[in-house]
């Protein structure tokens, strides 16, 4: 996805929306507040690092959210929905819903001015026009009439291209290769004096918009540590 952004084939960027959705009741200690779980610090603590990449951001954004409890057990939500708008206009979108019983959709749609990205497991579809090929349309401040004289909508003919990139399995292999990768570049680190990719001052970033969600969101404390 960044490398797309970065060649500029689908122009400026400026809406990201990412989802990680299924049907869960879920039960285990994720679901309780005491043990830090819930679904934002579980599963969309992954989404909000991504979209701070995407959006080469360290900045705390304006948020709006929503945290509740759809079907855990627990008192710390399942379901979370977090809206971001950074100070250059770009906007995100982040759901982690718990009764997407169909749970197709793509984990990230990228909107921008050329065209849009839709991401899956497997592939990334890319579709997009060209400046030369589909010329923007010059301002007409006349209301628009057909050759008839009935009123008529804008009509513009715009040349698509498209791609699809198959992506190597290894690249979602989470807990396999890529979970390995985060603890021998931490021991590399600790031992070695190697370098971070992940950087502390940039999980302070992401720790401070979640924290900011739960700000606006605060859940009852209602189960404390067994005896």
């Amino acid at each position: 996805m960044k490398e797309l952004l970065e060649q500029g084939i689908i122009g400026d960027l400026k809406l990201i929306r990412t989802s990680q959705n299924s049907f869960a009741r879920r039960y285990d200690w994720q679901t309780l507040l005491y043990r830090e779980g819930g679904a934002m610090r579980n599963n969309l603590a992954h989404s909000i690092e991504q979209i701070m990449d995407l959006a080469s951001n360290d900045e705390l954004p304006k948020i709006h959210s929503k945290l509740a409890i759809w079907n855990s057990v627990g008192d710390a939500e399942d379901y979370v929905h977090i809206s971001i708008e950074y100070a250059n206009g770009l906007l995100c979108e982040l759901e982690c819903n718990p009764a997407d019983a169909y749970n197709d959709s793509p984990l990230f749609y990228l909107y921008s001015t050329r065209g849009t990205t839709k991401v899956f497991p497997t592939r990334i579809l890319v579709k997009y026009y060209l400046d030369g090929e589909s010329p923007i349309s010059v301002l007409d401040h006349k209301s628009l009439h057909s050759s008839d004289g009935k009123p008529a909508y804008c009509s513009y003919s715009i040349v698509w291209h498209e791609e699809e990139i198959t992506l190597h399995a290894d690249i979602w292999n989470a807990f396999g290769k890529i979970t390995n990768r985060f603890y021998h570049a931490l021991y590399d680190h600790i031992f070695n004096g190697g370098e971070l990719f992940m950087k502390p001052e940039h999980v302070k970033a992401q720790a401070a918009i979640m924290c900011e969600v739960e700000r606006h969101n605060p859940l009852e404390l209602k189960f404390d540590k067994p005896e």
